[in-house]
């Protein structure tokens, strides 16, 4: 596996050990039948890769993947798949079917993760590595797994188990080994499951959380308000539900009434006293609403924010202990990137970005994606040595009129100039107009009374869009999106799955 210093070592030679890595995977996937039709095994420099494989989408690659269903091999990639994934998108739309073979998962993604946790455990002294301190929200291996036509499993990243699959203690994430970390099969709802979890952990030293998509971040506050008065009831009672499964807690049953009292609802940091980091990520609209949501875990507790990621490649890497962040990941596929504001659709190498731009990122490895094209915007923020620091913006969808990434800017431009603190919010159509629609943290819900001030904050967010594109402002009340994200949690998907949408949200 590999070491945090061979990694910074590597940062000056970047483009170096990305044409090394397209070498060796066009070498490993040469015999497929991918291969041979785009004539791997003749191809000698990047601009012969380019001529023979095209840019593309998971449509292009659907015929492929239908043979790869029906049982054939060699196809995307050597011998037959390891497992099937679920594209991590999606709270809507039918999720895509990413076959991904065990090479994958040796050559790059188990390198990747190994990478990140050492470094994190490291960084994390506040929190020891036992059962006791972290829950995990985004790991659930067990429930639902969606079965595909051919009796396959379709799993989210979160639902693979790695350590167990690879034996290898390193790919364990924080939390996964707690008595929370495993709900019963018999709770189906995936509310319920969520509640279960703060249940078993209530009355334990809890000093992180482990949510990744901050989604999950945002609304558990609510969720805990929401079960609050049986929260407590439980706890006093020492149950779950009819059973007893801890000893009763008077005391600290009266604690919670009071604190819930004192500060109008029941939050996650009157539970966890000492929490102390919430790992998610922290960009794109999150990087907007979570400084008004960590008070609520607690004054002293901070975000970590894991590195960027999808189902089909990683893309950045954090070292926290070395100040790295968001760092492209060299070493695992290789990426090109395409400019989403010159129109050219002219595919770039790491070290041809320019520091401010907006890029789709394209990846190539030997699981079967080869120069496929990514529904992510990233930004470039800096350079470490040749790699470029790359800040996730959005999704990108060519039907609609404004990108994310430069509605996401707008709007936080209009929040800073107006000193409003913002919980959420998003856009949509209504008729022939684009509405955006706001949530505002909720000690400040009376800032934007005055028609002038939401008429002020809606000239900003199109000033900067470049012209009248937004033509109204509505404020919602305060929960509106929490409540939404609980309803599409509670019918069936996955927390992980349910993410903020800057289009079309709520």
């Amino acid at each position: 596996m590999m070491k945090e210093k061979e990694f910074i070592e590597g940062l000056p030679r970047a483009r170096w050990h990305q044409e090394q890595r397209l070498a060796d995977f066009l070498k490993q996937s040469s015999a497929t039948l991918f291969g041979r039709e785009h004539g791997f095994s003749d191809i000698d420099s990047l601009e012969k890769f380019r001529k023979n494989v095209p840019l593309c989408e998971y449509s292009d690659l659907t015929p492929y993947i239908d043979r790869i269903l029906s049982g054939e091999k060699d196809i995307l990639f050597a011998g037959l798949p390891y497992c099937y994934l679920s594209s991590s998108g999606s709270s809507s739309g039918k999720a895509k079917i990413l076959p991904m073979s065990q090479a994958y998962f040796t050559d790059i993604y188990n390198p990747f993760l190994h990478l990140y946790m050492s470094a994190l455990m490291r960084h994390c002294n506040h929190v020891r590595s036992d059962w006791d301190a972290t829950i995990n929200f985004k790991w659930d291996p067990l429930y639902r797994p969606a079965t595909l036509a051919n009796g396959a499993l379709h799993l989210g990243v979160s639902q693979v188990d790695l350590n167990q699959s690879f034996q290898n203690e390193g790919l364990s994430e924080p939390g996964t080994r707690s008595p929370w970390s495993q709900v019963p099969e018999a709770i189906d709802c995936p509310v319920e499951r969520l509640y279960y979890r703060i249940r078993l952990a209530a009355k334990h030293d809890i000093r992180q959380i482990v949510g990744i998509n901050p989604a999950v971040i945002a609304a558990l506050p609510d969720l805990l308000e929401k079960h609050a008065d049986r929260l407590i009831e439980e706890l006093r009672l020492g149950v779950y539900g009819d059973a007893q499964i801890d000893a009763p807690d008077e005391l600290l049953a009266l604690r919670l009434v009071r604190e819930r009292l004192r500060d109008g609802k029941l939050l996650p940091r009157h539970l966890w006293p000492r929490m102390r980091s919430l790992l998610c990520w922290d960009q794109g609209i999150a990087s907007l609403y979570l400084p008004n949501v960590v008070p609520l875990y607690g004054n002293e507790c901070s975000v970590i924010a894991p590195p960027l990621g999808a189902s089909e490649s990683p893309l950045t890497m954090n070292l926290p202990a070395h100040g790295i962040k968001n760092v492209l990941a060299y070493r695992s596929s290789f990426y090109e990137f395409i400019d989403v504001q010159d129109g050219q659709n002219r595919p770039l190498l790491l070290d041809e970005l320019q520091q401010g731009g907006h890029y789709r990122v394209v990846v190539t490895h030997m699981s079967g994606l080869y120069r496929y094209v990514l529904g992510d915007i990233v930004k470039v923020s800096g350079f470490s040595g040749q790699a470029p620091e790359l800040e996730y913006m959005g999704r990108y969808n060519a039907l609609n009129p404004v990108t994310e990434s430069v509605l996401i800017e707008a709007v936080a431009r209009a929040a800073s100039r107006e000193s409003v603190a913002i919980r959420n919010f998003t856009f949509s159509q209504r008729d022939d107009d684009i509405v955006l629609r706001l949530e505002l943290k909720k000690d400040e819900l009376s800032v934007l009374p005055s028609t002038e001030l939401q008429m002020r904050f809606l000239e900003t967010v199109n000033e900067q869009i470049g012209g009248q594109r937004i033509a109204d402002l509505t404020l919602e009340t305060a929960g509106t999106f929490s409540e939404s994200w609980l309803y599409k949690v509670s019918s069936g998907l996955r927390p992980p799955q349910v993410k903020d949408k800057v289009w079309g949200g709520l």
